[in-house]
C-alpha cells in the first residue's frame, strides 16, 4: 500500500514538473495599448500575431496578454477601428520570458469616400425576405460627430445604444449583430 502511495506521487509530481517545463519552452507578449492623444486606454483591439494562429484583444484597462507562443521574431499587428493600423516587425519571443510591448495609437477618420450599412434580421413579417438594412451616406459620416463606427450605428432608425450594447429593432444586445464591410462587429472582444 506504501509502495502505491509513493508511485502515485512520484507521478504526479513528475506530470506536474514536466508540464511546467513544457510550458516554459513558449513565451508570452503582453502590454497596454492607449489612445496617443489622450492616453486613455483601448479597448478590444485585435492584437494578432501574424503567421500564426495567435491573437487577442485588449481588456477593459486597454491590457493584451498572449501566451504559449514559440521563441522566434515575428510581426505583431495592432487594429482597432477609427485608428490606423499598426505593425510591429521583428519582434521577439523568447522561451520562458514574456516580451513587453506598449502601443499608442492614432486617430484615422472615417475616409469620406465609405458608406456604412447597417443590416438587420426580421424573419417575423416576411419569410423570403428576412433581414433590413439601412445605408449611412458618406455625408452623414462627415457631418456626424462620433468616434466609432457603434456610434454611428447607434444614430440609425431603430436602434437603441447603451453600455451593455446596440439594441438593433427590439433585439437584446446578444441577439443581434451589425456587420461593416463585411466584417462582424458586434463584439469587438470576441
Amino acid at each position: 500500500m506504501i509502495y502505491l502511495k509513493k508511485t502515485s506521487l512520484l507521478l504526479a509530481l513528475l506530470t506536474v514538473f514536466s508540464t511546467t517545463f513544457a510550458f516554459a519552452q513558449n513565451g508570452s507578449l503582453s502590454g497596454t495599448v492607449i489612445d496617443k492623444d489622450d492616453e486613455l486606454p483601448l479597448i478590444g483591439v485585435n492584437v494578432i500575431v501574424r503567421g500564426t494562429s495567435f491573437g487577442t484583444a485588449t481588456n477593459l484597462d486597454g491590457e493584451y496578454t498572449i501566451n504559449n507562443i514559440r521563441p522566434g521574431e515575428y510581426s505583431i499587428e495592432y487594429r482597432y477601428v477609427g485608428y490606423q493600423t499598426m505593425l510591429f516587425t521583428g519582434i521577439e519571443i523568447k522561451a520562458g520570458e514574456t516580451t513587453e510591448l506598449d502601443v499608442e495609437m492614432n486617430m484615422q477618420a472615417i475616409s469620406s469616400d465609405e458608406e456604412i450599412t447597417v443590416v438587420g434580421e426580421a424573419p417575423i413579417f416576411d419569410v423570403e425576405q428576412s433581414s433590413t438594412s439601412t445605408r449611412v451616406s458618406r455625408e452623414e459620416i462627415d457631418a456626424a460627430p462620433v468616434q466609432k463606427v457603434e456610434d454611428i450605428v447607434g444614430q440609425t432608425a431603430g436602434v437603441f445604444k447603451d453600455p451593455t450594447g446596440l439594441y438593433i429593432r427590439g433585439g437584446r444586445a446578444n441577439e443581434t449583430g451589425y456587420v461593416v464591410d463585411g466584417v462582424s462587429a458586434q463584439d469587438p472582444l470576441a
